[in-house]
């Protein structure tokens, strides 16, 4: 993925998408390097893996993708409902919902046009991840290889009783629709809330006064 995205910034002419071509690059770069870091200490079996497996990684999901030039809108659950999540689900549930959540924002920035939605709810022993975006005109954009990670993941879900949906759909216009479901253990009387995740707001500039 960074190959191409690499060769398509150099291809470009404008400058508003070579600059969202560079920052999906350094977007996928990011994670892949976090992936294979988790891996390296898997095999070694040394080295505490478990803080990539926190949900409190969501939120940097959103702000990753929308720094890449993603607009996203998103709702994640709670804080309150996450951090319970973290000490009742086993970490292969985590990571499953963490990768879902990955590889729908990443399909939305390598294939759609520039705009996304993401919800993260849980419910009734279920965490679903949902993330649509639609397409631009002409269909989604070719790339190299765009399958393998929704392969990858649907290999993740078929691994923790899960299930995998990604399709294109009409709603109004056309759209890629992934829809994850992971089996999980919560508690029923704590209701999964969700909350609308807002986009950081822009640094001040140093000439602005100061009151």
């Amino acid at each position: 993925a960074i190959k191409v995205q690499a060769s398509t910034g150099l291809a470009l002419e404008d400058e508003a998408a070579e600059a969202r071509a560079l920052r999906l690059i350094e977007s996928t770069a990011d994670s892949s390097l976090r992936e294979v870091r988790e891996l390296v200490r898997l095999l070694r079996g040394v080295g505490d893996v478990e803080p990539t497996a926190s949900l409190s990684a969501l939120a940097g999901e959103v702000e990753r993708s929308r720094s890449a030039g993603l607009d996203l809108t998103a709702e994640l659950p709670d804080e309150a409902v996450l951090a319970r999540a973290d000490g009742e689900w086993t970490r292969t549930q985590r990571l499953a919902v963490l990768r879902a959540v990955r590889e729908g924002l990443t399909n939305a920035l390598r294939h759609g046009d520039g705009s996304a939605s993401l919800r993260v709810a849980v419910e009734h022993g279920r965490c679903t991840v949902v993330v649509t975006n639609p397409l631009p005109a002409g269909g989604p954009r070719p790339s190299p290889g765009s399958r393998t990670g929704l392969e990858g993941l649907r290999e993740r879900m078929r691994l923790v009783g899960g299930s995998l949906e990604a399709r294109e759909r009409e709603e109004g216009t056309t759209e890629f629709a992934l829809t994850a479901s992971v089996p999980v253990s919560t508690s029923p009387a704590r209701p999964g809330l969700t909350r609308p995740v807002p986009e950081a707001p822009l640094p001040s500039s140093p000439d602005e006064d100061v009151p």
